[in-house]
């Protein structure tokens, strides 16, 4: 009678054992499939870090490590909780674990959670950039893409880029875009540009759309001028609140009203219909409205002219490369 009173406690045991083992195994799993994405909402999620902390069984695998790490990096406002995410984070690196690596560079980067390391930054960056973690290779070429970067630096940002970018890294498929659109440590290649360009601009990315605006409006270097295509472009730059993008689609519409009225200025047989700021007049084939469309025709002229001294007293925007190359993922990443 004991013997089977025994057997039947130690069997609800083992069964107790292997429930808890389930729901933790299970915890890890989905830990694991979440970081897949690389964009899991961790202030929502159900596991709570404390409970999961006390978990031997979670504190030994570096996924779990990495999750716990973020947890608590999550938890920016509490310098405690950024002291245990670099630490966990460090765990879970030093077992390998790749996106660990990633974090831990940019709190190394940053001072959070300790000291600030530039040293250490690049050297855990540098790692996890070369186990083949495209946003750690993005991340790493933004410390040799600088405005002062001589020509060597530059293909070292470059060669990091297009590892990047090849992963379909939306952040280094536009930086990458932006050097070829600029020559800077490539060739420069409107048409190489335009095709790493067209899929951070498919993503809503604000900066994309407007490089492929300039790109038609300029042409050349493989690719075709159009006006038109640039005013698109432009326009959905300006509508993902692209400041600059207003000024080029202005500049647009002025070049256009120009030639409209230099036409009508240059025709002396029949009616031309002609445009100015939205508002719509009629040079009749006579002397004295000829000379009123060409003398409304070299106003607006001056006009122009004034706009473009304007601009080239005004730079639209010196773009710096820093303001580029940033983590797709992160856009608070330092630039070391």
């Amino acid at each position: 009678m004991n013997i089977m009173l025994w057997i039947k406690k130690s069997f609800i045991s083992i069964n107790g054992i292997a429930i808890v083992l389930c729901l933790c195994f299970s915890s890890v799993i989905f830990a694991i499939g979440e970081d897949q994405g690389h964009d899991f909402d961790v202030k929502n999620s159900n596991l709570d870090s404390r409970d999961a902390e006390n978990d031997i069984f979670h504190q030994t695998l570096p996924e779990a490590q990495y999750y716990l790490g973020l947890k608590y990096y999550a938890e920016k406002k509490s310098p405690q909780s950024q002291i245990k995410a670099r630490n966990f984070f460090g765990q879970s690196a030093r077992q390998d674990y790749v996106p660990a690596q990633y974090m831990l560079a940019q709190l190394y980067a940053r001072g959070q959670g300790g000291k600030a390391d530039k040293q250490l930054a690049l050297e855990w960056l540098l790692k996890a950039a070369k186990a083949g973690y495209a946003p750690a290779q993005h991340a790493y070429a933004a410390q040799f893409l600088t405005s002062t970067a001589n020509q060597e630096r530059s293909k070292e940002g470059i060669y990091w880029l297009k590892k990047a970018a090849d992963q379909g890294n939306i952040g280094a498929m536009r930086d990458l875009g932006f050097m070829y659109f600029r020559g800077i440590g490539v060739s420069k290649d409107f048409n190489q540009a335009k095709q790493l360009l067209e899929k951070p601009a498919s993503f809503n990315n604000s900066l994309a759309n407007f490089l492929l605006g300039e790109i038609y409006a300029q042409g050349g270097y493989g690719v075709t001028q159009d006006k038109e295509s640039a005013r698109k472009w432009f326009q959905k730059a300006y509508d993902l609140g692209y400041q600059p993008a207003l000024n080029k689609l202005n500049a647009l519409k002025t070049k256009s009203n120009y030639r409209v009225a230099s036409f009508a200025m240059k025709s002396n047989n029949k009616s031309v219909a002609y445009r100015f700021n939205g508002s719509t007049a009629k040079a009749a084939a006579k002397p004295d409205a000829r000379e009123k469309a060409k003398h409304k025709a070299l106003e607006h002229n001056k006009i122009v002219h004034q706009e473009i001294k304007e601009i080239q007293k005004k730079p639209l925007r010196k773009i710096k490369l820093k303001s580029f190359v940033i983590p797709s993922n992160n856009k608070n990443f330092t630039q070391l």
